[in-house]
């Protein structure tokens, strides 16, 4: 559960990205990184 959802921000940036929007796309996949160190000190659950 924890990994699916700290992988959100890359597959919500993805399909922001296949929408038309890909800077916006990239700027929501970038924040995949940090919600996984963030994971590390805050549950995601």
């Amino acid at each position: 559960v924890g990994a699916g959802i700290t992988g959100l921000p890359a597959l919500q940036g993805a399909l922001t990205a296949r929408g038309g929007a890909g800077l916006l796309g990239l700027a929501v996949a970038a924040a995949a990184p940090l919600g996984r160190r963030l994971a590390r000190k805050v549950s995601p659950t």
